[in-house]
């Protein structure tokens, strides 16, 4: 399933998702495996890897 990875709203989104997810406790191959397994596309257009999940989440905080 293709989203509208380049709509702001969606970027949101997604990382509203990551950060839920890291806070329930889950690892960050987990939340990867979960937006893959979900048909949600990266920025880039491709599959998530853990070291962008905590990139992600790591630009949140500071």
């Amino acid at each position: 399933m293709h989203r509208n990875r380049d709509h702001p709203s969606h970027e949101v989104q997604v990382v509203g998702e990551i950060l839920h997810r890291n806070r329930a406790g889950a690892s960050l191959r987990s939340i990867a495996r979960h937006l893959d397994a979900q048909g949600i596309e990266n920025k880039r257009g491709g599959r998530w890897y853990a070291s962008t999940v905590r990139y992600l989440i790591e630009r949140q905080v500071t």
